[in-house]
């Protein structure tokens, strides 16, 4: 009775002590779950910036292919042209544009003020007006 006292004695102390040692890794697990989500959720943002990239890609390259298929007659054309301008010989193959900028406030100020300022001579001296009209004469 003795010896299997000792052995259930001995068995309550192995039970106690892994007891012990799991409630040590269950805590041990508890001070690292914090650190595992956020590693998942520092996975999940990485991921979804990934999608992002993707689906950003691919709009990229959707605009692109539509741009394209807007301007290639365009570029059809003006290959074409430039083939035809070269058979030509030295027909000119482009046009050129120029933009004439409007004027300025200022600038329209001073216009209007210089012609006012030519009436308001010709009607104050009207024998100092003098006109030099090219092949005419006084």
């Amino acid at each position: 009775m003795q010896k299997g006292f000792n052995q259930a004695q001995s068995a309550k102390k192995q039970n106690i002590a892994n007891r012990f040692n799991l409630a040590q890794a269950e805590s041990g697990i508890a001070s690292i779950l914090p650190q595992l989500q956020r590693a998942d959720v520092s996975q999940l943002g990485t991921l979804g910036a990934l999608n992002q990239a993707q689906a950003q890609a691919n709009l990229d390259a959707s605009r692109d292919a539509a741009i394209q298929a807007a301007f290639l007659p365009a570029q059809e054309l003006d290959r074409y042209a430039a083939q035809v301008t070269g058979l030509m010989g030295g027909y000119p193959g482009t046009t050129q544009q120029t933009i004439t900028p409007n004027p300025t406030p200022l600038q329209t100020a001073l216009g209007v003020g210089t012609t006012l300022a030519g009436i308001y001579g010709a009607i104050t001296n009207p024998g100092k007006l003098s006109l030099s009209l090219p092949g005419f004469t006084k």
